[in-house]
């Protein structure tokens, strides 16, 4: 048992079974960490499900293992993206895994160079894993998200807008700067209080005058977060100041008509990803929902494109 120096905590999902790891992992005992698995051994995938069954999300390295479990993750999603004999629902929990490990360091600390540029990877394994794959997309609306609803939707909506960019025939470093974009879209939520969630499960009308104000304010702060930094894009910051503006002028914060390709397709699947994942709606009753209750608000084009992406059920 082990309880000085500092550590962090990685998802559990993220580690596969069989590959020697190059680090240390531990489990939290209480006040200390006890070693479970080290640096030059891996793990038997019996060993993984009884964790996984024990109800663990997470475990944890010491933080000067950081480096070597980011070598571990390019690894691991490298060979999923070119390994046939990987299942297409592993490829999704490792990726989705590994997003949801960047966004959680990315909005706890939304001024870390790390933070943003691990986003940045993970959108980039996003572009490749679809690439590879493209029936992750539809794996992405089955699995069991450990996160909370912000990085759920973030997750879906980034894998949604990336499938739907490509489908339309966007080059690659557009594909990355969407995934990149839909990702850090919300980043200035959490900001708002501990209950921000609750964004996630309600359509905007149904929040109170101050929560609106709030929220219609979020597209414009996510930028400024990352705004002046050297290691962050226009392009980016661009997708994120108006991923809730609508071809109506009926979004925000601006309520501007006109938008860009890659604008429409950000603001389309940022709604797509608030019904399904959000408010748990069915993906064809979210698909009707866009077409009929915001009239006009999203090119149809776009829209049918993603109906025969996602499929209606």
């Amino acid at each position: 048992m082990i309880t000085t120096g500092s550590f962090i905590s990685v998802r559990l999902n993220t580690l596969q079974s069989n590959v020697p790891f190059g680090f240390t992992v531990f489990l939290k005992m209480g006040e200390g960490y006890l070693r479970y698995i080290h640096a030059e051994d891996d793990i038997e995938q019996n060993r993984l499900d009884n964790l996984k069954n024990k109800n663990v999300k997470k475990v944890f390295i010491q933080s000067e293992d950081e480096g070597k479990y980011h070598q571990f993750l390019d690894k691991m999603l490298e060979m999923s993206a070119t390994d046939p004999s990987v299942s297409v629902q592993t490829k999704t929990v490792l990726v989705a895994s590994v997003t949801a490990d960047a966004l959680e360091k990315a909005y706890e600390n939304p001024n870390s160079r790390v933070a943003y540029i691990l986003t940045q990877k993970a959108a980039t394994s996003l572009v490749t894993a679809t690439g590879a794959s493209p029936e992750i997309l539809k794996e992405i609306f089955n699995i069991e998200h450990d996160d909370d609803i912000s990085i759920s939707c973030a997750i879906t909506t980034s894998t949604t807008a990336v499938m739907l960019a490509r489908k339309i025939g966007l080059p690659k470093d557009k594909l990355e700067i969407i995934g990149t974009a839909a990702l850090l879209c919300d980043i200035s939520l959490p900001r708002l209080g501990e209950d921000y969630q609750k964004f996630f499960t309600k359509n905007i009308s149904e929040f109170s005058l101050e929560e609106s104000r709030a929220y219609k304010e979020h597209p414009t702060k996510s930028a400024e977060l990352l705004q002046d930094k050297d290691y962050s894009s226009a392009a980016v910051l661009a997708l994120i100041a108006n991923h809730e503006e609508k071809l109506n002028g009926k979004g925000f914060p601006k309520g501007v008509n006109k938008l860009t390709q890659e604008e429409k397709i950000v603001s389309l699947c940022n709604r797509f990803s608030l019904l399904t994942v959000g408010m748990k709606m069915p993906k064809d009753v979210a698909l009707k929902e866009l077409i009929l209750q915001d009239s006009g608000a999203y090119d149809l084009e776009l829209v049918n494109t993603l109906k025969a992406l996602v499929g209606n059920k």
